[in-house]
């Protein structure tokens, strides 16, 4: 049995995953501070739960994932659709894995969580010419040259609304006249906590902009009161791991990821 819990329902679960807490965005959905979904096997009393939220999707259960709990995850996890099953599961699952799509084997993806609380450097303090820094405020989000962009629907996407967004998230962005070049946002906050993500253009990596959009994001989230910046990336991603040591993050988790190819062409 599959069935969505009511948002007033979700702090039912959210013992179930304790052991996945250094993901915030299953904090944030639970508590409503982002935008997300719940499946359970029973509404009344759960015993395993799938949180969907714009970061991933998770699996936990009550317990140690018996018998019952396997078959539920089963169908909790025969909800998610593409080509592409991927999830990350509590660490009593992992001997377990095997069983949540049967059939298709699944591969492991290495993952990353890094946390700081005090800025390492003054990066954010030089800022090439021509380049100009600005925070995604209302205004910026208005330009026209952001309306499709990247920057417009990960702010929404993330926090439900641009709306949403601009009340409870914050960013920054380095532009090269009405060109965005860098950028890091808040993916979901909470408490003293928070979570951040950086993209830069194609056409100018390799120039250092993302240290320093990052370094301005960090230190905006430090003086706003949030005690803890997370970030997390791929393990293969060198490039992400450097801005984030470079900034004053340091490693915390090493995990992984389940993925299954169910198209067939793994």
């Amino acid at each position: 049995m599959v069935v969505e819990l009511a948002p007033n329902a979700y702090p039912r679960v959210l013992p179930f995953f304790a052991d996945l807490a250094y993901h915030l965005s299953i904090t944030a959905v639970l508590n409503g501070a982002m935008p997300g979904q719940v499946v359970v096997d029973d509404a009344a009393r759960p015993g395993t739960a799938l949180v969907s939220s714009p970061e991933g999707q998770y699996l936990a259960s009550m317990g140690p994932p018996g018998p019952a709990e396997q078959r539920a995850g089963r169908a909790l996890v025969e909800q998610l659709r593409g080509p592409t099953i991927e999830l990350f599961a509590a660490p009593s699952w992992e001997q377990h894995a095997d069983q949540l799509v049967p059939g298709i084997p699944f591969r492991q993806v290495p993952r990353r969580r890094y946390a700081l609380s005090a800025l390492a450097g003054a990066w954010h303090q030089h800022i090439p010419a021509p380049l100009t820094l600005r925070r995604l405020d209302a205004e910026t989000l208005a330009r026209p040259e952001l309306q499709s962009h990247h920057i417009q629907r990960w702010a929404s996407g993330n926090w439900g609304s641009a709306a949403e967004f601009l009340a409870h998230g914050f960013g920054f962005a380095l532009f090269h006249g009405a060109d965005p070049a860098s950028w890091c946002l808040a993916d979901c906050a909470i408490g003293t906590r928070c979570e951040i993500g950086i993209h830069t253009h194609p056409a100018y990596r390799r120039r250092g902009l993302a240290t320093i959009v990052v370094a301005v994001t960090v230190a905006h989230a430090l003086g706003a009161g949030f005690d803890e910046v997370g970030w997390h990336c791929g393990e293969e991603n060198d490039g992400s791991q450097g801005v984030a040591e470079k900034v004053g993050f340091t490693l915390t988790h090493r995990f992984h990821g389940l993925a299954w190819q169910v198209d067939g062409e793994g």
